[in-house]
């Protein structure tokens, strides 16, 4: 296995605007007045869609496998979005750019070590981590339009697009963990004797690139939640046992669930959850995906109370170990009468805590430790 390095320094102090201007450089002049709120974002790529593209680079070749230098500029705008502080001088961007590019040389000799070793990654692992990560970022936004307009303005084209992206970044991040964990299980990577001093040493050279660390504090809280009245829960109950009796007459189960389900998340999806594993949802969901009241692909839960609200649930496919399902949930209403007496209960327990009384019982109240 060889790699080439093709005069990276020279291409970094030449070319600062495909690399170094990137980073300071804006796309367009700043407008005429001042913009908007700024919408809830997605992490952009590197070549946003419709900008000007420059002719790539290459900057090294493992094997057969290019590194452009696209694909550089990309790992270090990735890296800056997870916290780490780029230099601005271009001493310390150089450095930065080989250290980000090394990264990217040792993910390709571990990839191509894993063709040879015939490492395999399932589809199903990838897939449930796609989803999971897909549906973090779609909950930001509260429209479906909202969503395709940042995933556009970022660089990742439709929804569908950015599930293929989300896709293979995942594939090929287990597929290095796997071979380097089977490596390492061979004795074929062989653990390093660190010192204390190296450790200091490596600090002290890399902590200018280093992502600072908030300030935290610990404290306490003790929740009370406004409950819903007894003649809101029923009408929910109710509204959830007609949509249930229409889905059995042949309703849309989907079309139903965009319609009036009240879980944003999964709503515009038609109510799906996509894969899941035990324990990973409230008891009183989880029982219905799992163990003696599992239910069959294609089949209906009754109605299902649980803290969210009334649930009807269908499953659609199952793995082992895992289950794909959907979801309708109808929430019950809660009035301003609700939030008085929550409120009320939240002042009781106050004083009584000022008086005090170290430990809590009232069924409306939750105390939580966060730091």
């Amino acid at each position: 296995m060889r790699f080439r390095l093709l005069s990276l320094l020279s291409l970094l102090a030449s070319a600062p605007a495909a690399l170094l201007a990137q980073q300071t450089t804006p796309a367009t002049p700043p407008p005429a007045t001042p913009p908007p709120a700024a919408p809830p974002q997605v992490a952009t790529r590197s070549v946003v869609s419709g900008a000007a593209i420059p002719l790539d680079r290459v900057v090294a070749v493992v094997g057969a496998v290019p590194i452009t230098q696209s694909d550089l500029h990309e790992r270090i705008v990735a890296k800056k979005q997870e916290g780490a502080a780029v230099p601005k001088d271009s001493a310390g961007y150089k450095a930065f750019a080989i250290t980000s590019l090394n990264e990217l040389v040792d993910e390709e000799l571990l990839l191509e070590k894993a063709k040879e070793i015939k490492t395999e990654v399932p589809d199903a692992d990838v897939n449930n981590t796609v989803e999971t990560q897909f549906k973090a970022v779609r909950s930001r936004f509260g429209t479906e339009a909202e969503f395709r307009t940042e995933l556009s303005r970022a660089g990742y084209g439709t929804p569908e697009e950015y599930k293929r992206f989300l896709t293979d970044g995942i594939r090929r991040n287990e597929m290095i963990s796997r071979t380097t964990k089977k490596l390492r299980e061979d004795g074929k990577i062989v653990s390093a004797n660190v010192t204390d001093a190296d450790v200091q040493e490596a600090y002290e050279r890399n902590k200018a690139a280093l992502p600072k660390r908030e300030p935290s504090v610990a404290w306490r809280q003790i929740i009370v939640a406004p409950k819903p009245s007894f003649a809101s829960k029923e009408r929910a109950r109710v509204r959830a046992e007609s949509l249930l009796a229409e889905i059995k007459r042949g309703a849309d189960f989907e079309q139903i669930a965009k319609r009036e389900s009240a879980d944003s998340g999964s709503r515009v999806n038609g109510g799906d959850l996509g894969w899941t594993r035990r324990g990973k949802m409230v008891p009183e969901f989880d029982r219905w995906l799992f163990g003696y009241y599992a239910l069959a692909p294609g089949q209906l839960s009754p109605v299902v109370e649980s803290p969210f609200g009334y649930h009807i649930i269908r499953v659609d496919r199952v793995n082992a170990g895992e289950v794909k399902s959907r979801h309708i949930l109808i929430t019950p209403t809660v009035d301003s009468t609700d939030v008085k007496a929550a409120r009320a209960e939240a002042d009781t327990v106050a004083d009584l805590w000022r008086k005090g009384a170290s430990s809590f019982d009232s069924p409306g109240t939750q105390a939580t430790e966060c730091s």
